[in-house]
């Protein structure tokens, strides 16, 4: 079952070893509040897509970070 945003608990075992430096990073940057280093977090892309056909609520769609 997808976690909030989107991915599955496998998506972050088995994509771990691509991903671990930039999730490191981000949470070091907010942790040390550098904010020089947000604009690693501010380049990404969201795109709502759909769970169901009627759309109603936020909750209806999925999140994808790109």
């Amino acid at each position: 079952m997808p976690g909030q945003d989107g991915f599955t608990r496998l998506f972050y075992k088995t994509a771990w070893p691509i991903i671990k430096t930039d999730i490191i990073r981000a949470f070091q940057a907010i942790w040390s509040l550098d904010v020089h280093s947000f604009y690693l977090v501010n380049q990404a892309f969201m795109v709502l897509l759909r769970k169901k056909q009627d759309l109603a609520a936020i909750g209806d769609y999925r999140p994808m970070i790109h």
